[in-house]
């Protein structure tokens, strides 16, 4: 098992911070979609932080009843909603149309826990032909197992709260509890995705752990939320798909 320790700001594959794109034509297409009614703070985060991380081109798609808070802000679109204001059913043709342009999907979150918007997105998940990252606060929208998330090729990026509960889902022989030491995290976090497509990232007080194809690293970063974490690797993930890791593990020092 490869487990690694990045310190400070000297990432482990400073190789990948010379090869990024060096115009925005080639950094990359980012769709991100999330939202409902007048909340979209989680998705504006992570616009902005996927601005700042060097995405070429980024789309927002959220439910036409945020149109009237939303419009003056950038390069957003807009899917159908149900009357409570998050996405309805006839959404799920505009996910699939932005998705078949983009280099890779985020879901911000901002989407409320809504039935109908649950039923679309559990759909999308099993059809979108791009590559997702699931940032936490999308979660709750979505009511398929870690267990079938894992087996395709999305990324969650989590707290530790929530990699407990991936835990206990997915029935591990050593549970994840507070009290282990990092050796022992670093080895749960090998067995979750050794046999998986999918990646995780999972925020710990002042550390951030990434575990993708059995491989871990850990790391202390100065990035704080989710939202931020999410965004930025969803980015160096793009723009570095033959090397996942080595990218999510880059993008927490970029």
């Amino acid at each position: 098992m490869d487990a690694y320790d990045q310190q400070g700001t000297e990432p482990l594959f400073p190789d990948l911070l010379w090869s990024r794109p060096e115009n925005k034509y080639g950094a990359g297409k980012l769709l991100i979609i999330g939202g409902q009614a007048q909340e979209f703070s989680n998705v504006a985060a992570c616009y902005a932080s996927a601005e700042q991380a060097g995405a070429g081109t980024v789309r927002v798609i959220m439910p036409d009843s945020t149109e009237k808070v939303t419009r003056m802000l950038p390069n957003i679109e807009y899917a159908p909603s149900n009357p409570s204001g998050s996405f309805s059913r006839a959404a799920l043709a505009s996910f699939l149309e932005a998705s078949a342009w983009a280099d890779r999907v985020l879901l911000a979150g901002d989407l409320g826990k809504n039935s109908e918007t649950t039923t679309i997105l559990d759909g999308y998940l099993l059809k979108c032909p791009a590559a997702v990252m699931i940032n936490q606060d999308a979660l709750q929208a979505i009511s398929l197992p870690f267990r079938q998330l894992l087996d395709r090729p999305i990324i969650l990026t989590l707290d530790f709260a929530h990699l407990q509960k991936l835990g206990i889902s997915l029935d591990l022989e050593q549970a994840i509890t507070s009290t282990m030491n990092q050796g022992q995290l670093a080895k749960v976090l090998h067995e979750i995705t050794s046999e998986k497509k999918g990646s995780i990232i999972c925020m710990q007080n002042n550390f951030v752990w990434v575990s993708s194809n059995g491989r871990v690293c850990v790391s202390k970063t100065n990035r704080t939320s989710l939202n931020d974490i999410s965004a930025t690797s969803a980015v160096w993930a793009m723009q570095q798909p033959a090397k996942l890791y080595e990218a999510l593990v880059t993008s927490l020092v970029s």
